[in-house]
């Protein structure tokens, strides 16, 4: 069993591309959690996340002060397993993605730490003088 631990606030509508997304991960073996903790919002994120309570292992709560860090520290009372992923409330994750970390998890129990390639879904490219990119 692994965890997948996010937070959010006031991002409805990224928030459900990002469910949407989750409907098509494949589970990993020993299966999965998704914990999603609110951070007070006031746009419908409750409604939005009870829309796939169907859909998706998914865990609700609210922490509604201290910014992103409390969130995270909040949710961590709903962590099962032995695996935690830490993640954004506006990623699109490749359908084998918790497979993969799962698997590298258990291939690398040396490791605390796991990480992977984070490729930008630009609504529009940035101007040139955003900075370099390679």
């Amino acid at each position: 069993m692994l965890t997948v631990l996010l937070a959010t606030k006031n991002r409805a509508n990224i928030l459900r591309g990002t469910l949407q997304a989750f409907c098509h991960v494949e589970s990993p073996p020993g299966g999965w959690k998704l914990v999603i903790v609110d951070n007070g919002s006031s746009d419908g994120t409750r409604d939005v996340v009870a829309s796939f309570a169907g859909l998706l292992p998914v865990h609700y709560s609210v922490q509604p002060s201290g910014g992103k860090n409390s969130a995270l520290n909040h949710g961590l009372a709903g962590v099962e397993g032995d695996l935690v992923v830490l993640t954004d409330d506006d990623v699109f994750p490749c359908a084998d993605w918790l497979v993969r970390l799962r698997e590298a998890a258990d291939t690398h129990p040396d490791h605390t730490m796991l990480g992977g390639a984070i490729v930008p879904r630009w609504a529009e490219p940035p101007h040139r003088g955003f900075g370099t990119w390679i």
